[in-house]
């Protein structure tokens, strides 16, 4: 159980596991048969907005309400963090087939390719 909104959730890679990204922006890591959690930690300092992995399941992008994104490794290790949309909140974003680019949407009313 959360104790604030979900935003965002997606299985990891193996499919073993449920990640979901809160409103306090932390991340929570179920296991996928008994649904009790295995981990709580702390993202990102604003509302988490998406989350998506990359097609060859070796990076995991998220974002935020303030326009922050973040690369994690599978064992949601940090990467990198990128600022972007002029501190407004990120909607969406998507890889491309072939995970060389992604692309985020945001308030500022742009899309913007990485």
């Amino acid at each position: 159980k959360n104790s604030t909104p979900v935003m965002c959730m997606s299985w990891t890679p193996g499919g073993r596991r449920l990640l979901t990204g809160n409103q306090e922006g932390e991340f929570t890591l179920w296991d996928g048969v008994t649904f009790g959690f295995e981990l709580v930690m702390s993202a990102h300092s604003e509302s988490f907005r998406s989350m998506a992995w990359s097609h060859n399941k070796n990076y995991l992008l998220t974002c935020d309400a303030g326009g922050n994104i973040k690369y994690w490794s599978p064992s949601i290790a940090p990467v990198q963090s990128i600022d972007s949309h002029n501190g407004q909140a990120i909607h969406a974003m998507s890889f491309s087939p072939s995970d060389t680019k992604f692309a985020t949407c945001g308030d500022d009313a742009t899309v913007r390719v990485w």
